[in-house]
């Protein structure tokens, strides 16, 4: 079994301000992964019964902040 694993990811956030205590934000990202259950060892360890491809994730977050 190969005990290889790689990844990489990006991300980007940005506030803006409405006012002197409040703002909004945003907020984005990307990872990628090389092994996470690429391989039957690992699929079966995870006690999932199909082939899953989580190896790609995007994550994106948008709100308001206002302090007191």
């Amino acid at each position: 079994m190969e005990d290889k694993y790689n990844s990489w990811n990006i991300n980007a956030a940005y506030e803006y301000p409405l006012s002197k205590r409040t703002y909004v934000y945003g907020f984005a990202g990307y990872a990628d992964g090389g092994k996470l259950l690429s391989s039957t060892t690992s699929l079966k360890a995870s006690g999932l019964p199909f082939r899953a491809n989580m190896v790609n994730a995007w994550q994106l977050a948008v709100g308001m902040n206002h302090k007191f």
